[in-house]
Formats: structure tokens, sequence, C-alpha cells
């Protein structure tokens, strides 16, 4: 997920959020509870996103949130 968004036109390097790294991702995405974490809360699952792609899935969202909670 973080290197499918971590694509030219989409979030990498200087567009919020960082995703062209894990590690970067993590630094300031990781902050539980998860049902309030922006990258959960953020579009419902499968919205329109720019460049002609779509917010995560609701199976995306549970994995994001397994992580953010350590799951």
């Amino acid at each position: 997920m973080v290197t499918g968004c971590a694509v030219t036109g989409c979030h990498v390097g200087t567009q919020v959020p960082n995703f062209s790294s894990f590690s970067a991702l993590e630094a300031v995405y990781k902050m539980s509870p998860a049902a309030t974490n922006r990258l959960v809360t953020v579009k419902a699952p499968g919205s329109p996103h720019q460049g002609g792609t779509t917010y995560f899935s609701e199976t995306q969202i549970t994995t994001i949130s397994k992580w953010i909670d350590n799951k």
C-alpha cells in the first residue's frame, strides 16, 4: 500500500502524507487508536482520489488499522 501511493502525482517525497517509505509514514502517522487516525478516517473507502485513483479499500483500512493498533 505504501509503494502504491508513492508514485508521481500521488504521495511521494514532499506531498503529505509522505508515502516514500514505511519509516517516513510510521514516524508521523502510526498513532493509535486507529479509529481516529487520519489514514483511516480521511475518506470513505473507495472514494475518488486525485490522479484517477481511489482511497483505501475496506480491506486496506482493516490492515492499516491493525498496523496502527499493533494487532
